[in-house]
């Protein structure tokens, strides 16, 4: 296959170890991703090699964060971070224009620590979050003052979540697989697909139009593919590679911003200077 046309969109230098997450916010025209090492926020401008603090863990809280997810309809940056010392984790809400710490919401643990996986928001503003240690999905609905527990999926290492075109209507990622979950009838359905197309072990997995964007490693090569559901969104109609061999950086390390796909690579193996490349979505 052709290779893929991409175009450079941004590139910084920062610590390898710590980079996680990738985000865009269209209005202000900036990346951010997450320094775990460091607990906290870091933006780059587009088309920028400066990478600028936004918030740091003494203003917001933060623990080791772990996702991170924006809402541009109401001005949101949603943050996950990990367990404290009792188990919980926390789902931070943040000014996205400024980074201004606004609200935490605390995740309780079950039978173990929490580790929030994934973070999304669905059209009408509810944040879904993924607890990947017992593969329970919470919510907070809009106006909410607490989280509340949604329901629990039996897969085994459930690692990443996306809303559908329909509200109320969720895909979690997992070792065998990918789900369709009904959240208003708490019911999950395996997502078929065509007998040569597998959708085990994508470690990330990003909604456009109708279709699913899954990032998948293999033998040291990360491909990214789209998986085109056919009506109804229950089944894989077909699937394209979009990356045969994209050098992601770390987990969470692709979004979708628009029609555009943006994930971050480091310039060479081992480099700690990375680069966000671009691809247009037909």
């Amino acid at each position: 296959m052709p290779p893929v046309a991409k175009s450079e969109a941004a590139r910084f230098a920062n610590d390898r170890a710590g980079v996680v997450g990738l985000a865009y916010d269209v209005v202000s025209r900036r990346f951010l991703f997450a320094d775990r090492v460091a607990r906290k926020l870091v933006v780059v401008g587009d088309g920028s090699n400066r990478p600028q603090d936004l918030v740091r863990a003494e203003s917001a809280g933060f623990k080791d964060i772990s996702a991170l997810e924006i809402d541009d309809k109401r001005g949101d940056l949603w943050v996950a971070s990990a367990a404290d010392e009792n188990g919980a984790g926390t789902l931070h809400r943040l000014q996205l224009v400024s980074g201004r710490p606004l609200r935490s919401f605390r995740v309780p643990p079950d039978r173990s620590p929490v580790n929030l996986a994934d973070v999304a928001i669905t059209r009408a503003g509810t944040v879904l979050v993924l607890d990947a240690a017992s593969g329970t999905i919470f919510q907070l609905r809009p106006g909410a003052a607490a989280i509340e527990r949604v329901m629990r999926v039996d897969v085994t290492g459930p690692v990443s979540l996306a809303v559908g075109s329909e509200e109320g209507i969720a895909y979690l990622a997992h070792r065998d697989g990918v789900s369709r979950l009904d959240l208003g009838a708490r019911s999950a359905a395996v997502l078929s697909a065509p007998k040569n197309t597998s959708l085990a072990g994508l470690e990330q997995i990003r909604w456009h139009r109708t279709a699913l964007i899954g990032i998948s490693s293999e033998a040291g090569a990360t491909r990214i593919v789209r998986f085109e559901l056919k009506a109804g969104e229950r089944s894989v109609r077909r699937a394209t590679t979009i990356e045969a061999s994209a050098p992601l950086v770390a987990h969470a390390a692709v979004t979708i911003a628009g029609d555009d796909l943006l994930y971050l690579s480091p310039v060479a193996a081992g480099a700690a200077e990375f680069i966000v490349y671009r691809v247009h979505l037909k």
